[in-house]
């Protein structure tokens, strides 16, 4: 497959991408209630994919773009699931992001690493939020031991399918242009 090395060939590249983000975020959304406190997060796949690909700012454009039409879809904008949803997506893919560079495309960490560190992040961040806004006091804490461990099985679960999808030979070949390419950049 012939890939073009042009602005608007990203753009279609990333529109794609987010919508694949926006479908796993919002059949996730659907599937589990919101009074679950675990989601696999399969949208952080997409996030991973594009951090390796384009870099950090289109990975936090994506995921924005991703939790804002998510959210709309699923008819929880501005929500107490959004406000989780988007802080946490939007704080994991940053940190991952940071550390993908940092370690020279995921270095010692590996993708799953970079994976476990995202999910953690992202339940970090909710669980802040709720025990500043939602639970007031020590009981919030509880779910601490609870969220590790969610965190910990999300972020391999993610990572399963992430690196498989990341020698898909049009990713591969996305991944080399980045490094070939300033449009990729």
């Amino acid at each position: 497959m012939q890939i073009r090395k042009t602005k608007a060939a990203k753009m279609v590249m990333l529109g794609i991408f987010t919508a694949a983000a926006i479908v796993l975020q919002s059949v996730e959304n659907l599937a589990f209630p919101s009074s679950l406190p675990f989601r696999p997060g399969m949208a952080n796949i997409v996030s991973i994919i594009v951090i390796a690909v384009f870099g950090l700012k289109e990975a936090v454009a994506v995921t924005i773009i991703r939790t804002v039409l998510a959210s709309l879809i699923t008819g929880k904008f501005m929500g107490i699931p959004f406000v989780l949803s988007f802080s946490g997506g939007l704080a994991s893919t940053v940190i991952m992001g940071f550390l993908f560079t940092l370690t020279t495309n995921g270095g010692k960490l590996g993708i799953t690493g970079l994976s476990i560190i995202g999910s953690t992040i992202h339940n970090l961040i909710q669980f802040l939020i709720i025990s500043f806004f939602l639970i007031p006091g020590e009981g919030a804490f509880t779910l601490i031991p609870w969220l590790w461990l969610t965190a910990l099985g999300a972020g391999c679960l993610t990572a399963a399918v992430c690196i498989p999808a990341l020698n898909i030979p049009v990713v591969k070949k996305l991944t080399m242009m980045k490094q070939d390419s300033s449009i990729f950049r």
